[in-house]
């Protein structure tokens, strides 16, 4: 999965991603859904990761403590950028609801679990 997306009217359009379509593990608190989470390993992926820092990240209140101390969006030399605590978040198995949560806001394309239909 690849692309350009847009979010608000007033927000700049989300810079080109890779989704992690690409690997053969899945997320396992998320299903089935791994292709609408941003791969964080793509360099390509790193305008992707500044933008959902700056734009989702920034001025909100994450409710785990792992995502609060988020720093940048995809510095190599930061201890705790986004795409970092995503790539954690990712491959841990027992993440708290909160973690996984807050890695649909900041990590993923749609900024949001979607809805389940009944």
């Amino acid at each position: 999965m690849g692309g350009v997306g847009y979010t608000y009217l007033t927000k700049n359009p989300v810079w080109e991603y890779e989704g992690l379509t690409g690997r053969k593990e899945n997320i396992s608190w998320a299903p089935g859904k791994h292709e609408l989470f941003v791969d964080e390993k793509n360099w390509n992926n790193f305008k992707w990761w500044n933008w959902s820092y700056e734009n989702r990240f920034v001025n909100s209140y994450p409710k785990s403590e792992k995502f609060k101390k988020i720093t940048s969006g995809s510095k190599l030399y930061d201890d705790f950028p986004l795409n970092r605590v995503c790539w954690e978040t990712y491959k841990n198995k027992d993440a708290k609801t909160e973690e996984q949560e807050d890695a649909w806001r900041y990590c993923s394309i749609p900024g949001k679990e979607p809805r389940k239909h009944k």
